[in-house]
């Protein structure tokens, strides 16, 4: 491994703990992928089959890298349809009429958008895809526009969308929003023998908001009423849940008259998974080997990390990685070491 090697890791943001997500399918290393059977396998066939699913782990495990791996995909028969509500108001995410506009105007907007890619771009991602490799430099700059590389392979369905929806503002009564939502997440998607799946990868983002106790109002709410109007539709349902979720009373009580998700759990990185995920962002950013970036004891060292002060958080561990990577690189060196790891591990979590 060369300087310059260690200058492309850090121009691709290969070892950062937050990359583009249109880039995590590629960059995710399945839990399953010593043929046993994993949490991808149980999200693929309850997305398949219309589930409604919670997919639980703490901030930082992974949830977001498991739903990109198992749903964006440019040939599935399931159409992924990502919500956004980590930036939306408090008000939104307890109003069942004022959501399911939202997720209207969503799909809306993945349409259009998907339309407004040159041919050039769109050619470019779909073959990123395919081969399942990182977005060419080109196209990254779309990352933020693109929900889903789904809908690049999906021109059609995108116009059917955009010529479902009406002139204008959306209707105002909640049973006019809801015939409209079916009219999109049935009768369009069925036409072209897809399967919606409506995707919250971000409710865990729940637990920054004010105060402990708002925080479970926000949470019996949003599961509750919310949750259980979009549960109406026809459509496939995964949404990410803290595993605090699970011990608060309103989510249980939310659980039980409301939506009824299955929850699934992402399992814990454990030392050899993060070696297999360091190797494979290594090679899909350079073609290198993790083992000519890092020495064996740097690897020991943020194994070491995870087990501990890390808490086997995966956004964490890769920051460490990330700052460590530019030590060495600041030091002019070809490979990252412990002493790094270390350094960066102080600056990181304090």
């Amino acid at each position: 491994m060369t300087h310059e090697d260690l200058t492309r890791l850090l121009d691709v943001f290969g070892l950062d703990g937050s990359p583009l997500e249109l880039d995590l399918a590629a960059l995710h290393v399945p839990y399953d992928d010593r043929g046993r059977g994993g949490v991808e396998a149980v999200v693929q066939a309850a997305a398949r089959r219309a589930e409604r699913i919670g997919l639980c782990a703490p901030i930082g495990a992974g949830k977001t890298s498991v739903l990109r791996y198992c749903l964006d995909h440019v040939d599935s028969d399931v159409a992924p349809i990502w919500i956004s509500v980590a930036r939306d108001r408090e008000t939104l995410l307890q109003d069942p009429h004022a959501f399911l506009a939202h997720v209207i105007q969503a799909i809306a907007r993945h349409a259009t958008n998907a339309q407004q890619i040159s041919d050039a771009d769109r050619e470019e991602i779909l073959r990123a895809a395919t081969e399942k490799r990182l977005l060419p430099a080109r196209a990254r700059r779309l990352g933020g526009k693109l929900s889903a590389k789904f809908w690049l392979a999906n021109a059609e369905l995108s116009r059917d969308v955009t010529l479902t929806m009406p002139s204008g503002e959306l209707p105002r009564p909640l049973q006019d929003l809801r015939d409209l939502a079916d009219e999109l997440l049935h009768r369009v998607f069925a036409s072209h023998e897809l399967t919606p799946c409506l995707v919250i990868d971000d409710s865990d983002a729940f637990t920054r908001v004010g105060r402990p106790g708002d925080h479970e109002a926000l949470v019996g709410s949003f599961f509750g009423p919310v949750l259980g109007e979009i549960a109406r539709q026809r459509c496939g349902l995964v949404v990410a849940v803290h595993d605090s979720y699970p011990t608060m009373p309103a989510f249980r009580e939310a659980q039980t008259q409301w939506t009824g998700l299955r929850i699934v759990d992402v399992p814990e990185i454990l030392s050899g998974q993060l070696r297999r995920i360091l190797q494979r962002r290594v090679h899909a950013t350079t073609g290198g080997d993790a083992h000519d970036v890092f020495t064996s004891q740097a690897i020991d060292r943020l194994t070491e990390l995870n087990r501990g002060p890390a808490r086997r958080n995966l956004r964490t561990v890769l920051g460490i990685t990330h700052e460590a990577l530019n030590l060495a690189w600041q030091d002019g060196r070809d490979h990252i070491d412990e002493h790094d790891v270390t350094a960066s591990a102080v600056k990181y979590l304090g």
